[in-house]
């Protein structure tokens, strides 16, 4: 019992002696008790840890300061940072596994590599394009880009049709393109009704199984709503409702 009379020490008022806790004053008689250095130090660490656990998440989901490329120092290598611009030349796989973006924002040039997406459709010269990720700054000035994300639009505005992907699976969409061909089911089998829209980026295949759908030709300009999908390894749109099909002319919808 002698062991213990330290820590029964630290828990019971020295005036009452009952139990006090972890108070400052003892909820018995009301003395004001020495705050305790045990007791000290956990909240000091409490506070600490929740600090640094709130500083971490802000700093992953802070997005990267954007830069002009022009601007790029070499003091800034290793930073993380964000650009915008438009594609050079067309996207292209690499050796290793990479693809290559050369971005262009008046302001110079950024080489800009990210892992291949796999059997996706690359975007074309002329895109624009977002990327963030870290710089590497060579000895000679050489300024390159390791990017963890890349979004592309096409160059007209639209839906970016080419940046659809087998990730988005189930998703909901909207895009935006130019009617390029019309397929419609033979007689007595389960096909659906197929619109192909194409922008600057690439083609999508949209597919229905309406009776009242819209009458749409080749050259009419569409916004259409509905659900990815994925049919044999090709990415599609299918629509549910007439109403998710729209004629647009000018940008404007009909």
């Amino acid at each position: 019992m002698a062991g213990q009379a330290p820590e029964n020490r630290q828990v019971e008022c020295p005036h009452c002696g009952r139990l006090t806790g972890a108070e400052p004053r003892c909820p018995h008689c009301g003395v004001r008790l020495k705050k305790r250095k045990g007791v000290r130090w956990f909240c000091i660490a409490a506070a600490t840890t929740g600090f640094l656990v709130l500083l971490a998440l802000c700093s992953v989901r802070r997005e990267p300061p954007l830069v002009r490329i022009g601007e790029i120092r070499p003091i800034m290598n290793f930073s993380t940072v964000r650009i915008q611009g438009v594609l050079e030349s067309d996207a292209r796989r690499m050796g290793g596994g990479e693809v290559l973006y050369v971005v262009g924002d008046g302001t110079g040039s950024l080489a800009v590599f990210v892992s291949d997406p796999g059997d996706e459709r690359l975007p074309r010269a002329g895109n624009s394009v977002a990327a963030s990720g870290s710089l590497s700054i060579g000895s000679g000035g050489e300024v390159r880009m390791r990017a963890r994300s890349v979004e592309a639009q096409a160059a007209d505005g639209g839906s970016g049709l080419v940046l659809f992907h087998a990730g988005m699976k189930g998703e909901r969409a909207t895009v935006t393109g130019r009617v390029a061909r019309v397929f419609a089911p033979r007689a007595g089998t389960k096909a659906p009704f197929k619109i192909v829209l194409e922008d600057a980026g690439g083609t999508l295949d949209v597919v229905h199984w309406l009776e009242n759908a819209p009458d749409v030709k080749a050259g009419d300009e569409l916004e259409v709503r509905g659900t990815v999908n994925i049919y044999k390894g090709a990415v599609e749109l299918k629509v549910w409702s007439a109403e998710d099909i729209m004629k647009r002319a000018g940008g404007a919808l009909l």
